[in-house]
């Protein structure tokens, strides 16, 4: 794919300057950031990937390409191209995946080093640990590397392995997901008294002594909005976490997953066994999410997990049907709200006019 070819700057600072349209947005996927042996933070960059990412990334007609479609077209080279493009896809990523490291790693030690006494550079070394590009000396790229090589594998290998741009994430978003859920990441923030964990998590781990104490010492409750609290907590614990338990113990190790909408549907009806009162699917997430922000004001170190946008698996046919199902909700819910309003004005309506005369 050709490029347009350099244009002059219009700055008149710098006359003679020339740049590509796109270079800026290039610069992360042929600069990598690497550590050195005693921790520094280190800038490579390689004219041979910048090459590469001009040659096949760039658009004539188009030449101000997002990061998605640069990473969709590096993606689809590394996966089919020939062993060259393979191989030089594979380190423009690498390097776009150093900067998003590193930067994730800015946001944990602003927002928690000083609480939990520590700095970017401890966390750096548990994260970034790939190793600087390399090119062979007849100026090709080294053949990628195999997932099943017995050679040990960067992090940022299992980053690139396991990202699929068909579910419309960006890499840096995954990137991210994948940090946040690093274990040796975690277990040094959990000795310093921060814990990265989803709402679900929070609410699982929960006791309804908690919940009360937290709701009548920091919130101006009534005791039956206090008992409603504990209820739902309850409702949550029969269901959500007994399940969880139950695969738990077929062997499934991974962090606590959304509720599915059947889940919530089986919470709506235990709470309202409880109270006699009715609930829907959307109000029992809603309800559970408020709740579990509550339950963060009183633990302030906790991170939640829910503000990073991970992608879900690819649905299976149970997946699906509730998927289905809550849109037809959602559409009757919206109907059966604007015939009550309707019928609600018109009954206003009459009532006025039978006042009137």
């Amino acid at each position: 794919m050709s490029v347009k070819p350099p244009y002059k700057s219009m700055n008149p600072a710098y006359p003679s300057a020339m740049v590509y349209p796109s270079s800026s947005l290039l610069r992360p996927y042929y600069s990598q950031i690497t550590l050195t042996a005693s921790g520094a933070r280190k800038m490579q960059t390689s004219p041979q990937a910048k090459a590469f990412l001009q040659n096949h990334c760039l658009d004539a007609a188009n030449p101000l390409s997002s990061h998605k479609q640069i990473q969709q077209q590096l993606i689809v080279l590394w996966q089919a191209g020939s062993e060259t493009e393979q191989a030089s896809a594979e380190i423009c990523l690498r390097c776009y995946i150093s900067h998003q490291i590193v930067q994730v790693c800015i946001e944990l030690a602003s927002r928690f080093g000083l609480r939990g006494g520590f700095q970017l550079s401890d966390l750096l070394p548990l994260v970034l640990d790939d190793v600087p590009i390399e090119w062979n000396p007849n100026g090709s790229p080294q053949p990628p590397s195999k997932p099943d090589s017995p050679v040990y594998r960067a992090f940022a290998y299992d980053i690139l392995g396991s990202f699929d741009p068909s579910r419309n994430t960006c890499l840096s978003t995954w990137t991210k997901r994948k940090v946040l859920y690093h274990r040796e990441l975690n277990a040094f923030l959990q000795e310093r008294g921060i814990y990265l964990i989803s709402d679900w998590a929070l609410l699982n781990s929960a006791t309804t002594g908690q919940i009360r104490r937290t709701l009548a010492s920091r919130y101006d409750l009534t005791e039956a909005e206090i008992q409603q609290g504990c209820q739902l907590l309850e409702s949550y614990h029969a269901v959500y976490s007994e399940q969880l338990r139950q695969v738990r113990s077929q062997g499934y190790r991974g962090k606590c997953p959304a509720p599915t909408t059947q889940q919530l549907q089986d919470i709506a009806q235990h709470l309202q066994k409880m109270t006699g009162q009715r609930f829907f699917p959307l109000q029992i997430m809603a309800q559970l999410s408020n709740l579990a922000q509550k339950l963060r004001q009183r633990q302030p170190s906790t991170e939640p997990l829910e503000s990073v946008d991970v992608p879900a698996a690819a649905p299976d046919e149970a997946e699906q049907n509730q998927m289905a199902f809550l849109q037809d909700y959602r559409k009757e819910l919206v109907s059966v709200l604007d015939r009550a309003i309707a019928q609600v004005i018109c009954d206003r309506l009459q009532a006025l006019q039978s006042q009137r005369g």
